[in-house]
Formats: C-alpha cells, sequence, structure tokens
C-alpha cells in the first residue's frame, strides 16, 4: 500500500511539473524565422479570409485580438496587444503557428501555408506599423427591427443599414435567420429569410417548437453574414410554443420522487434497513468507547 501512495504522489507532481512548464514555458524562435516572408502581398481581403479560420481555430484561447479575453490561465496572449506585436513581426507569429508550443497545437500539417499566412495578416492588421494593401473591409452598422402577428404566428422582420451620416436606410436582399432561445444556446428554426425592397423580411413560426409549461418562448432575430452588417439582433418573447408537459422517469421509479406510486411494503422494507445500519455503527462506535475505557 505504501508503495502505491507513493507511486501516486510521484505521479501528481510529476504531473504538475508538466503543467507549469507547460504554461510557463517561453518561446524559442530562431532567429531566421523573422526574415520569413509571404509569397504574397498583405490586403484586407486576405485578413478576412485570416479572421475566419483564425475564430475557428484560435479564438478559444486567444480571444479576438485587443480585446482582452484571452485565456490566461494558459498562459495564451491577447494578440492584439501592442506589447505584443512589437515583439512579433510576421514572419515570426508565422512560425509560431506553423510549430507551435504547450498548450498550442502546431499547425504544420492542419492549414495550407496561404492559410496560415492569411491568419498572419488579420493578426498583425492590428499593428499600426504593418503595412496592408488593398481597400479596407469594414462592418456596416445593421439594424433589426422585429413585430408579431399573433393570429397568423408570424413574425415581420426589417433590416436597415446606418450609413457613415447616420442616416437608416432599408437593407435589400440581407439574409436572416431566427433562433430560439435554449440554455445552452440558441437553436436554429425555420429558413432562411431575405428581406424586400422595403428591407422586410416575413418568417412563418413552426407549429412543433416545445416552449414552457405555458408555451412561452423566446425568438431572436440575428443576420446571417454578421461579418458584413454586424452582430445586431432582435428578440422577442412569445406564446407560440407548444405546451411541454416533462416527467422526469426516473423520479417515477425514486423513494424519494414527488409521487405517490411507491408501494408501502418498498418504502417500510427501505426504512427498516436504512436504520438497521445506522443502528449497527452506532453499537459498534458504542463498542469501541467501552473497549478504549477498559483499557484504562
Amino acid at each position: 500500500m505504501k508503495h502505491i501512495l507513493k507511486a501516486r504522489k510521484i505521479t501528481f507532481i510529476f504531473t504538475l511539473l508538466i503543467f507549469s512548464f507547460s504554461v510557463n514555458a517561453q518561446w524559442n524562435i530562431p532567429d531566421y524565422a523573422k526574415d520569413t516572408k509571404p509569397n504574397v502581398k498583405p490586403t484586407y481581403k486576405l485578413a478576412e479570409l485570416g479572421k475566419q479560420l483564425f475564430i475557428k481555430n484560435c479564438i478559444q484561447c486567444h480571444g479576438l485580438p485587443g480585446e482582452g479575453k484571452n485565456n490566461k490561465a494558459i498562459n495564451a496572449p491577447d494578440l492584439g496587444n501592442v506589447e505584443y506585436q512589437s515583439k512579433h513581426n510576421a514572419g515570426q507569429f508565422y512560425y509560431q503557428i506553423n510549430e507551435g508550443m504547450g498548450f498550442m497545437p502546431s499547425f504544420k500539417d492542419k492549414l495550407a501555408k496561404e492559410d496560415k499566412w492569411n491568419i498572419t495578416f488579420y493578426v498583425k492588421s492590428f499593428d499600426e506599423n504593418f503595412k496592408i494593401t488593398g481597400e479596407e473591409i469594414k462592418t456596416k452598422n445593421g439594424v433589426i427591427d422585429l413585430k408579431k402577428d399573433d393570429s397568423a404566428k408570424t413574425l415581420i422582420a426589417t433590416a436597415s443599414i446606418v450609413d457613415k451620416n447616420g442616416i437608416s436606410k432599408p437593407s435589400e436582399g440581407v439574409e436572416i435567420n431566427f433562433f430560439v432561445k435554449r440554455i445552452f444556446g440558441n437553436l436554429p428554426i425555420g429558413e432562411t429569410v431575405i428581406t424586400d425592397q422595403n428591407g422586410t423580411a416575413v418568417f412563418k413560426f413552426p407549429d412543433d417548437i416545445p416552449g414552457d409549461k405555458n408555451g412561452k418562448i423566446k425568438i431572436i432575430a440575428k443576420f446571417k453574414d454578421s461579418d458584413a452588417y454586424g452582430t445586431a439582433m432582435k428578440s422577442a418573447e412569445l406564446n407560440w410554443g407548444t405546451h411541454l408537459h416533462f416527467v422526469n422517469p426516473v423520479l417515477e421509479r425514486t423513494l424519494w420522487g414527488p409521487n405517490n406510486r411507491v408501494p408501502i411494503w418498498l418504502l417500510l422494507s427501505f426504512l427498516i434497513v436504512t436504520g438497521g445500519v445506522w443502528l449497527t455503527i452506532l453499537y459498534v462506535v458504542f463498542q469501541i468507547t467501552q473497549i478504549k475505557k477498559a483499557g484504562k
């Protein structure tokens, strides 16, 4: 037993050392990485492609650059930080993506070379000294308004875009998705609707979406292309869901469940056995105290 406990302690200490090393390890970037150059010039279009790859592969640990939502527990830096940008040029950052270290995986065989450079362009776009050519892609300021028609169980979404002068104009041809708010996220429902020339889109609510016990449900309307129109959304509380009556099958078969289906003989048996166990424990404790008194 002592050997087993000792082995467990050694394993635990070894695991802590590995974790500590992984978190606090420092990058050892070779000098040649600084001079590594891409085969194409950085453009805003390529940086936008890199943003999508970054969101898919990197945002879980680093968060979006400059927002300070990086995972500090694993020493993942905010890549938009001024100090970080000043210490890492494009070649060095490309090396980090390619090789990985500690908790950061290597993307050498997971991403194509151009994809890794596109991510690099996106991250370095937060460096004011990094030159990117082409037309800058700016997210439009989109707004969604939502109205409901209870009689027809229909939602009417109106999309508009606010221009640089602050003037709101209806947006034609914009795709809008609808979701139902759930505990662990938003559940997409129905098909994507497209706005007409007045910026209006009509969505017929499905008849088979469960709500709470009163049929209440929360609907969310969002732009499908959030990169182009922003992350604006509109929500509404509706009573259009089907009434949910859920009976937990486990509680139906437990002694402590909120029901009257437990047989009396089973309940008495449970109480007798449980009481017998506790009486046995108390008797053993009493005998131990008597032995100690006799020993004195």
